[in-house]
């Protein structure tokens, strides 16, 4: 979750951690997942934070539509 902190919706379905956009290339170093999924309000900013975190082993994924739309297509 690449959101600031305090953005909303907060998700609760599934496991993750919050690192805000603001500092995500400081914390990079710390990420250590083979495996990511970066997600946001709409997208926009977790494809931008996916090309930050793409570098190296690390595979990432971007969630399209971001928390947005995951939240509208669990709710069909």
């Amino acid at each position: 979750d690449v959101r600031e902190k305090g953005e909303k919706p907060i998700v609760s379905a599934f496991q993750h951690i919050n690192i805000p956009m603001s500092v995500l290339a400081k914390e990079k170093p710390l990420i250590t997942k083979k495996n990511i999924l970066v997600f946001c309000h709409s997208g926009i900013r977790s494809a931008a934070a996916a090309l930050i975190l793409s570098t190296g082993t690390n595979k990432v994924y971007n969630l399209k539509g971001g928390i947005m739309k995951w939240m509208a297509h669990q709710q069909k």
